[in-house]
């Protein structure tokens, strides 16, 4: 898992991409679409996320959010007698701790060597390769491509030159030539006609010979092809009408037809008479609870079996107190002492 960098691939529905790692600064942060970098201008960037403004990337775009750690200054310049806060300490490992991230990030994208030394693009391209010089170079697939192309078009060539050498002996027509005695033989060829030529000097003539008798004659060749049609002559004249013949079979009965449309409706019958009273149906639910009526007024106080029972207490418009009792107390039993508490004397 890289430490440094993580990667998307568009769904053209996201704008905004989680940033899932420390940075110092948003200045660190660099995102590339595609292997091409986005301008800052395009982006809305924090430590915790970036957005591009404006529009989404497309399905398929691929996104890469890479921190770049500033290594041309430091984060924390420490000076001679001030004070060091961890803050500062853990600013300044901080750096050098991204910046080893990645180095290491680097260092595990790069080709690999196996446990006998070679070169594993781990199944990945290796792009701007240039071409070769030596014959042990490497090479890019344009190069082949039109090495190869020229080749085949040599050995296309080459068999075109074979077939023509070979249609040529295929084709050749040998003329002899009789040339006088006296003069030196020799051979001849046409390309363009396919003819070789050899000419001969002639022998001296010879006697002639006797005549030989005449053969026998030969079998009868066979008998050529038929000669062609002769034109149709003109239509004779149109004989009797030739009896009825019986009647054929009754053929299969036709698609029932669409059906038409409906009659205008009848005038109605007389009402019948009024049938019997059915059986009462049953009793429905009860219906839901009224609300509740208002409280009514309170009620004298009853019977206590207590000396003395207290009941409603009021102050009148006019400040006098007035309470309900029950019990063996009379009005003179009841005073207000100088602290203005009420007091009652019972025996």
């Amino acid at each position: 898992m890289a430490n440094s960098f993580v990667q998307y691939t568009a769904d053209a529905t996201t704008q905004s991409f989680a940033v899932t790692f420390p940075v110092l600064s948003t200045s660190e942060i660099v995102v590339f679409k595609n292997g091409v970098q986005v301008p800052s201008a395009e982006l809305t960037v924090s430590t915790v996320h970036i957005s591009f403004v404006g529009y989404f990337p497309l399905f398929g775009d691929i996104i890469r959010i890479v921190r770049v750690t500033d290594l041309a200054t430091r984060a924390v310049d420490f000076q001679a007698g001030s004070m060091i806060r961890e803050i500062d300490l853990d600013t300044s490992a901080q750096q050098v701790f991204n910046a080893v991230q990645e180095i290491k990030d680097n260092v595990d994208l790069a080709l690999k060597q196996d446990y006998q030394g070679n070169l594993d693009a781990l199944n990945k391209r290796i792009i701007n390769v240039a071409d070769p010089v030596d014959n042990t170079d490497a090479t890019n697939k344009q190069w082949v491509n039109t090495a190869a192309a020229s080749t085949l078009a040599a050995a296309n060539q080459a068999v075109i030159d074979a077939q023509t050498i070979k249609d040529q002996l295929t084709n050749l027509s040998i003329v002899f030539v009789g040339i006088q005695q006296n003069v030196a033989g020799s051979v001849s060829y046409d390309a363009a006609t396919g003819v070789a030529t050899f000419s001969i000097p002639e022998g001296p003539q010879g006697p002639t010979g006797p005549t030989g008798a005449t053969g026998s004659i030969g079998s009868t060749g066979p008998t050529g092809a038929a000669g062609p049609t002769g034109p149709t002559g003109p239509t004779g004249p149109k004989g009797d009408d030739g009896d009825t013949g019986p009647a054929g079979p009754t053929g299969l009965q036709g698609a029932v037809g669409a059906q038409g449309p409906t009659g205008s409706q009848g005038l109605t019958g007389l009402t019948g008479p009024t049938g019997n009273t059915g059986p009462q149906g049953p009793v429905g639910s009860q219906g839901p609870t009224g609300n509740q009526g208002p409280t009514g007024a309170q009620g004298n106080m009853g019977a206590t079996p207590l000396g003395l029972a207290f009941g409603r207490m009021q102050v009148t418009s006019a400040g006098i107190l007035q309470m309900e009792y029950y019990g063996d107390a009379d009005d003179n039993d009841f005073s207000i002492n100088s602290s203005g508490e009420l007091t009652v004397t019972t025996v």
